[in-house]
């Protein structure tokens, strides 16, 4: 079954998500089924615990 890629349905931005040593890649990603719409799929650059931002989002049944 296909999945869809919640951040390029509603995320802003490029949703780059790794950043280590100068190094920028979106390489984290929630994947939906088609049944399913996201909302407000965002990064969140507060946590810095990790060399990977998190990415969340809302789901909802379409």
């Amino acid at each position: 079954q296909k999945l869809d890629d919640a951040f390029t349905q509603s995320g802003k931005g490029l949703g780059i998500s790794y950043n280590q040593n100068k190094f920028y890649f979106r390489i984290d990603n929630i994947l939906i089924s088609p049944n399913l719409k996201a909302y407000n799929c965002t990064v969140d650059r507060s946590i810095k615990a990790s060399d990977h931002y998190p990415i969340w989002c809302y789901i909802s049944k379409r």
